[in-house]
């Protein structure tokens, strides 16, 4: 087996051979089983149980972020990467310049009052793009003697994005789209409500201007996708090579291809409680998006942290609690119990990735870092997923990346429409519907509009499954209508478009126990309501 040169900040550590020859791995048949952050201390409890990639950060990357140049950290975790090389773990280095340039204020996103959205950069700017390009250049330069088997380009970076209304935003769109853009959207998702001029049947062409627009900006004009494209042509160019880029949370959008650039690995990751089985439909979103860029792959994670408020409501009385009650007090997050992260990795595994992951070591493992964002409750968490990576993930692995997805019977319609007209969709967060679909055993294909138009409905498919669709693309009506017309069945909630009809109608209210995301209007904050009972 051939190990590769692991890097730090573009130093070849000592002891490890090195060679500016690329990987991409030192598995390369294996599924990755991987951890997004590990503290060192914990290292070989992961190797032991199976873990063969890790995502870390080992720079201090808001020094290197503002100062364009790397300042290295001298830290246990970089004397880990001779074990590592040694062991057969790969590393993946974390760039999180996407995130910490938040502190460049000048380089903020513009309100509609003129003010800083301190949310989200404004990475279109010609003077930010200059300023990125140069620091991402330097860590390039950097690594470019030396073999590394991939780069994490970005995480949670869309979160706040909306349309900025400066000078250099309204001349992008201006050039682009053709028209000015339009002062009364200021955020990116609206409400059918705000729409004086929707359409009775909920069917809109693809030139409706508020959808135009805004399909622009999420695919677009925000210019996060193409940032994510540049950190990673960037390396590619400098080091004359492939290798790993992983964007993350892929699928925290409306359902439009492109999420993530030209990444090769898109990963999205997953909250097991209280119904762990819905890691199946994470990975059922993932593929959908992949889809919309042949080749790129797809990773599914598993969050090792619950909410505390909903596992164990700090107001709720018990006898006998146990010890760690007392460490929780106003801390936001939990261990995830044993048994849901078992069963939200089974599921994972049921499915066709290029690799599963774990998130938030300290809450997995018992260390001084625990309690000060995390809480270790449950010393069996970890045991669990370890058993299921020895038992399964370890003598399975290259089959489970191999073996394809079964032709679908079971579609599940995502709108892009619906999503950005009216606040519909999981946007990558639990979803009740897709949970409920996953719990009745249809193992459920969900398609996107931008499929259905490029390749249709497919042929296997027998059941579509369409919830929240209030407003949908005409050619998508259309295509529902022929694959009714050609035998098929639709069932949908009963908001669906008014000028496509279903077949069976999905209960008003939603599956118990979910958290789902309402309609919001224009100018209201995105947030996750409970799911009321049947």
């Amino acid at each position: 087996m051939k190990h590769i040169c692991m890097l730090i900040s573009g130093i070849c550590l000592a002891g490890v051979a090195c060679a500016a020859v690329m990987g991409p791995t030192v598995n390369p048949d294996d599924q990755f089983r991987f951890f997004w952050q590990l503290g060192p201390d914990h290292y070989e409890q992961a190797r032991d149980a199976g873990i063969n990639m890790i995502i870390e950060t080992l720079h201090d990357s808001h020094w290197w972020m503002l100062n364009g140049k790397a300042r290295v950290k001298p830290s246990a975790k970089r004397d880990l990467l001779p074990r590592m090389a040694k062991d057969g773990v790969d590393y993946v280095e974390k760039i999180t310049l996407g995130v910490g340039a938040r502190r460049k204020t000048e380089y903020l996103q513009t309100s509609a009052e003129g003010k800083p959205n301190k949310r989200s950069v404004e990475v279109g700017r010609a003077d930010f793009q200059a300023w990125a390009k140069d620091r991402l250049s330097v860590a390039a330069d950097e690594v470019k003697d030396y073999a590394v088997i991939g780069v994490h380009v970005a995480s949670e970076i869309r979160d706040g994005s909306k349309p900025s209304f400066s000078e250099e935003y309204a001349a992008r769109c201006r050039a682009e789209l053709g028209y000015e853009m339009p002062k009364d959207i200021t955020t990116s998702r609206l409400s059918i409500e705000s729409l004086p001029d929707f359409p009775a049947d909920g069917i809109v062409e693809k030139n409706y201007r508020p959808l135009e627009y805004l399909v622009w900006f999420w695919k677009f004009g925000d210019r996060w996708n193409a940032f994510n494209g540049m950190v990673s042509d960037i390396f590619r160019e400098k080091l004359g090579r492939e290798f790993l880029t992983i964007y993350d949370p892929a699928t925290r959008t409306p359902p439009l291809w492109g999420s993530g650039g030209n990444v090769t690995h898109i990963n999205q990751w997953f909250y097991a409680e209280p119904q762990p089985y819905g890691m199946s439909f994470i990975v059922s979103e993932e593929n959908a998006m992949a889809r919309g860029r042949p080749g790129q792959r797809v990773f599914a994670m598993v969050q090792g942290i619950t909410n505390n408020d909903r596992a164990a409501p700090p107001k709720m009385k018990i006898e006998n609690p146990p010890a760690w009650k007392a460490r929780t007090k106003g801390r936001k997050y939990i261990t995830q119990p044993a048994d849901l992260l078992r069963e939200a990795l089974w599921m994972a595994f049921a499915r066709k990735t290029d690799g599963i992951g774990l998130y938030a070591w300290t809450a997995l493992f018992d260390h001084p870092d625990s309690g000060k964002g995390f809480v270790y409750t449950d010393p069996t968490a970890f045991a669990a997923a370890a058993d299921g990576f020895r038992r399964v993930g370890i003598p399975l692995g290259p089959l489970l990346k191999a073996v394809p997805e079964r032709k679908p019977t079971v579609a599940f319609l995502e709108s892009y429409v619906s999503s950005i007209l009216d606040c519909r969709g999981s946007m990558g967060w639990n979803y009740n519907w897709g949970d409920l679909v996953v719990a009745a055993n249809l193992a459920p294909y969900v398609i996107y509009e931008e499929e259905i138009e490029k390749t249709g409905i497919p042929d296997s498919v027998k059941v579509m499954i369409a919830p929240d669709c209030p407003a949908l693309l005409r050619t998508t009506a259309e295509a529902l209508k022929a694959f009714r017309a050609r035998g098929g069945v639709i069932v949908a909630s009963p908001e669906l478009a008014a000028g496509v009809e279903a077949d069976i109608a999905l209960p008003k209210k939603r599956v118990p126990g979910r958290l789902v995301t309402p309609p919001c209007g224009a100018g209201q904050k995105l947030s996750m309501v409970r799911a009321p009972a049947l």
